[in-house]
């Protein structure tokens, strides 16, 4: 396991970039009626054993709206938590933060990209 934290100034916008688009991509996933795909297109991994195609994903989050929304949120959150960390330059906040926003993560994609891991 190799770890990482920001140290420059330089290095903390790049970071701090990343949590804004993380928090933007949750606003992206809460918009009414967002398709998984665009049409004609497929995800990278269809086909891999135990994934849900496309249309079955977008199947799943319209029968469960309020839970992705909630799953979402809770992305969301994780973003803004993430962006307090690197506001304050605090390397272990961030760091902490990253496991809420892996486990938010883990927690949406195990319910509705790939469920038979479960």
């Amino acid at each position: 396991l190799e770890e990482s934290a920001p140290e420059t100034d330089e290095d903390w916008e790049q970071v701090r970039f990343q949590a804004l688009q993380m928090i933007e991509a949750s606003n992206l996933l809460m918009m009414e009626d967002r398709q998984v795909v665009l049409p004609g297109q497929q995800l990278l991994d269809a086909g891999l054993e135990g994934n849900l195609t496309a249309e079955q994903i977008q199947a799943a989050i319209q029968e469960q709206r309020t839970g992705f929304i909630s799953f979402a949120q809770a992305f969301q959150n994780a973003a803004m938590e993430s962006l307090t960390a690197i506001d304050a330059k605090d390397t272990d906040a961030l760091s902490n933060a990253g496991g809420t926003l892996d486990e938010a993560c883990e927690n949406c994609h195990t319910t509705f990209w790939y469920p038979a891991a479960q």
